[in-house]
């Protein structure tokens, strides 16, 4: 089934029954579907034109990134830094920090974007010719956070072995090799990363990209921790003081986010993990040769 709208395109491939995802409860329906002709696979059912179209405000910060790029850390990040509440639970922290894509019959975010106070703060994993269409036409502040393309390779592999939640991803064969295969292909379930970084990075490094984007390493966020949580803070309008900023490093730990989030199976469960499975000669020559072909000047940013 394909569907039309502006500039969307939305085309089903398929719909199966996935596994528990978060608080959801028992199996969900998945779909896998592509979306302005980029393929993706998700478990929540999106109205992309209302998306598109969605009512941005100048006050706005969206966080822009892929999944696993340190989207989650970001966000624990930036409350911190506005508030000394815990977020125990994912919901609690998307119903203060919108994922803009998170549409379910228990959680409508455009509804609790709808209610929220400005400054609102959303996330979002979409690609630049899917997100909502005002980002670029008001004043609204855009972060971008990218991770090295072998450790969102992992990170994923990762998250897929926790989490399970697209069923015909994970299955007693599940190894890392046939992950890396997929990933490469681009069958991910938030699409070509390849193509994603491309997109973002073209945006984000040009001359209206810079004049309101923010662009973040997760080697920054996790190797230079105390300058670039001051760094996103003056970006965002925060003055911290010095035990805010000591509170947002706190609150930003692999096993304080471990503790703190146990309801996020993958999310957080292995954040700051070292086991990583070791790549082949070949699937590192591969991964080097594509980003170069792919993202040609901006390809050292992620190898």
């Amino acid at each position: 089934m394909a569907t039309e709208s502006s500039d969307i395109t939305y085309e089903i491939l398929e719909e199966f029954t996935g596994r528990k995802q978060f608080q959801t409860g028992g199996e969900v329906r998945c779909r896998r579907y592509l979306l302005n002709g980029l393929y993706r696979e998700d478990f929540s059912h999106h109205d992309f034109k209302a998306l598109r179209n969605m009512e941005v405000y100048d006050s706005d910060v969206f966080l822009c990134t892929y999944m696993r790029a340190g989207t989650t850390l970001t966000q624990r990040i930036m409350l911190a830094l506005r508030d000394d509440k815990k977020y125990s639970r994912i919901f609690e922290m998307f119903e203060v920090f919108p994922f803009i894509e998170m549409n379910m019959e228990s959680f409508r975010t455009l509804e609790v974007a709808a209610k929220l106070p400005s400054p609102r703060w959303f996330k979002t994993h979409l690609f630049v010719s899917a997100v909502p269409r005002q980002i670029f036409e008001k004043k609204v502040r855009l972060i971008h956070v990218y991770r090295s393309c072998a450790e969102v390779i992992v990170s994923t592999y990762y998250f897929y072995k926790t989490n399970g939640a697209l069923s015909n991803l994970v299955d007693e064969d599940f190894t890392f090799a046939k992950h890396f295969e997929r990933f490469m292909k681009g069958y991910n379930e938030c699409g070509c990363w390849f193509r994603y970084q491309k997109d973002w990075f073209d945006y984000v490094y040009s001359e209206q990209g810079r004049s309101h984007c923010l662009v973040l390493s997760y080697k920054e966020l996790t190797q230079k921790k105390e300058e670039t949580i001051k760094k996103l803070a003056s970006f965002i309008g925060l003055e911290p003081t010095d035990e805010v900023i000591e509170r947002a490093m706190r609150h930003t730990t692999p096993e304080s986010m471990r503790a703190e989030m146990s309801d996020a199976p993958g999310h957080i469960r292995n954040a700051g993990r070292t086991d990583e499975p070791m790549f082949t000669a070949e699937q590192t020559a591969a991964i080097e040769a594509k980003c170069r072909e792919i993202l040609g000047d901006h390809a050292d940013l992620v190898l």
